[in-house]
């Protein structure tokens, strides 16, 4: 569990970097993307090989509603675009025969300074026989 603060704007990037080869698959989760005052908040998660060649790329939902609830799944849940305090997941798998070594999460949205939450990070080992399915 932990928070950063992301890129645009001239802010960083997190760079997750996975040890030894890599892995064939990377998950994890984002908190509380929201937005407020007419700003937004938004992510794209990058994997890319240990050549720096991308793999694979997701875009967050745009969160621009303030507020809270309950998780989307449950009928009182958030407003539509807004994770406020809330997990976003995301699940990258490697095209066969190639290992994700760097996870980048990059800050697309227009708020200024937002905090980026993250947990759960998770890495699946590239064992001989095993297929990602």
């Amino acid at each position: 569990e932990g928070s950063a603060r992301p890129s645009g704007a001239g802010q960083p990037s997190l760079l997750i970097e996975y040890l030894n080869s890599g892995t064939v698959r990377a998950s994890g989760g984002l908190y509380d993307i929201d937005g407020a005052k007419g700003k937004s908040e938004q992510f794209t998660v990058i994997a890319y090989d240990g050549n720096h060649v991308e793999l694979d790329r997701v875009d967050t939902p745009l969160g621009y509603e303030p507020g809270g609830g309950g998780p989307a799944c449950l009928p009182n849940g958030p407003a539509s675009n807004n994770y406020d305090s809330h997990q976003w997941r995301f699940d990258m798998k490697a095209p066969e025969g190639k290992n994700i070594k760097y996870i980048r999460i990059d800050f697309i949205g227009t708020k200024e300074w937002p905090p980026m939450g993250f947990d759960n990070f998770a890495a699946l080992g590239d064992c001989p026989g095993y297929v990602v399915v």
